[in-house]
């Protein structure tokens, strides 16, 4: 495993605007401290949230517990837009710092949502759309530069309609079950918590939608850390008719010690793909698994549907989970056919965690 210093910056200022340079001043370091980084950490944070398992598809994978039935990631938080990263996701998840800002998400139709690790931290790696009404986002799935170890972020998604799910499991993966993975909503309303209410909920409307906006993705890197530019804050401003503030990222990152820069995440991979190699998307691409037998995270469900998945009475290919207030959290799911155990539960290696100030410390 790597060791190395993280730093998160808290008075640099980001001026997001579609067609003007980025322009960043300088910053002190809030602190800085040493953790051990890689595959392993993530295998320990998460352990005890999900469920580790080895996928004849991806590799090692993992599933949260205690989710609905209906989950979808990117979907309960909200956007804030920070001074140093531009749009940051901020995960009602305690064990959001992770899943969402490192790594791919892919929706298996047989095991619902996987989370695929990587190791270049980003503010929330998503695929945006927009025109000049609507604004949505889908968890940016694993492409093959990913896939391959080159985790430089992608800015050209226009070019896949089905964003390789098709390529990967076949035609099931139609027009319908794409929409499921959008959020659209009214741009004035991009930065608001309660977004939802906004939200653009029917499948055929979100097909519409789809049809009439345009890939807007875009990140960059600035200082050696992944900025999201996809929207322009004016934009969203002129939408709402109020002014979005840039609030410093210490403000909205609940664990600023696994923010991490680019070249430091780089490194990182290398070393974690030799401890967790990944497949390519195709069946039994993936080398058998190195890791040692899962074991459950516990759980507080007593349903027996896979968490991410829509419940077995709406579990036809394309269609949408729909629900009517908080679903009961469900277990996480047992291996299938093409999948076979391979996650522990987590150790507690943490002297790092006692090094830091108390206010400091995270919480998992």
């Amino acid at each position: 495993m790597n060791r190395f210093s993280i730093s998160a910056l808290s008075t640099a200022a980001i001026l997001l605007a579609s067609a003007a340079p980025i322009a960043i001043a300088p910053a002190k370091a809030a602190f800085s401290f040493n953790i051990n980084f890689g595959f392993n950490t993530f295998r320990d944070r998460l352990g005890d949230r999900g469920r580790w398992v080895h996928n004849a598809y991806w590799g090692e994978v993992w599933q949260p517990s205690d989710v609905d039935a209906d989950f979808r990631p990117y979907d309960r938080g909200h956007w804030a837009n920070t001074q140093e990263f531009g749009w940051t996701w901020v995960s009602d998840y305690e064990w959001g710092s992770i899943p969402f800002h490192y790594g791919r998400w892919v929706d298996d139709p047989e095991r619902g949502w996987l989370w695929i690790p990587g190791y270049v931290w980003g503010p929330g790696w998503v695929v945006w759309r927009s025109n000049d009404r609507y604004t949505g986002w889908m968890p940016m799935p694993p492409d093959r530069e990913f896939l391959r170890g080159d985790e430089t972020y992608r800015n050209d998604w226009h070019q896949q309609a089905d964003y390789g799910y098709r390529d990967w499991y076949g035609p099931q993966y139609d027009e319908n079950r794409t929409a499921s993975m959008w959020v659209f909503v009214d741009t004035g309303h991009v930065a608001d918590h309660d977004y939802h209410r906004y939200e653009v909920s029917q499948p055929d409307e979100v097909r519409r939608v789809i049809s009439q906006t345009t890939d807007s993705t875009r990140y960059t890197t600035v200082n050696n850390y992944v900025v999201n530019q996809s929207i322009d804050v004016k934009t969203v401003e002129q939408a709402s008719g109020h002014k979005v503030e840039a609030v410093p990222a210490t403000t909205v990152v609940k664990k600023p010690e696994l923010v991490t820069q680019v070249s430091e995440g780089k490194q990182t991979q290398i070393e974690a793909r030799q401890e967790a190699p990944t497949g390519s998307g195709k069946p039994n691409s993936a080398p058998p698994s190195t890791q040692p037998a899962a074991s459950a995270a516990p759980t507080t469900g007593t349903g027996t549907e896979k968490a991410g998945a829509a419940p077995k009475e709406a579990s036809a290919p394309g269609s949408k989970p729909q629900t009517n207030g908080a679903s009961a959290p469900s277990p996480s799911p047992a291996p299938t056919g093409n999948a076979s155990n391979a996650g522990e539960k987590p150790t507690a290696s943490l002297l790092e965690y006692y090094a830091v100030p108390l206010l400091l410390r995270p919480t998992w």
